[in-house]
């Protein structure tokens, strides 16, 4: 999980994904894979900011957010990265209902 991710480039990084209506635990992974203390950014999900200073890491660093609790009632979880600084990414996502 940790290998792989996505990002967003000197913007805000905007994940919608399609999931049945309902309870959620949600958790997030991130690692520093550029400079340490690169980025920082707060993480909101379905609109509610559930953290505000996430991602500020040493190089090869990691951490695992979570669990946040959310409900889902359009049939879409919405999990904005709102950049702070550096470029925002997201290693792994895991939700449990």
């Amino acid at each position: 999980m940790l290998n792989s991710a996505i990002w967003k480039m000197g913007a805000d990084l905007l994940v919608s994904q399609s999931i049945a209506n309902g309870n959620y635990s949600v958790y997030l992974w991130v690692m520093e894979n550029y400079q340490s203390n690169f980025r920082s950014f707060k993480i909101r999900l379905e609109g509610t900011e559930v953290e505000s200073a996430a991602g500020n890491l040493p190089l090869g660093g990691w951490k695992k957010y979570g669990p946040y609790p959310v409900a889902v009632s359009d049939g879409a979880l919405n999990v904005d990265l709102v950049r702070v600084n550096g470029d925002v990414h997201l290693m792994g996502m895991a939700l449990f209902k």
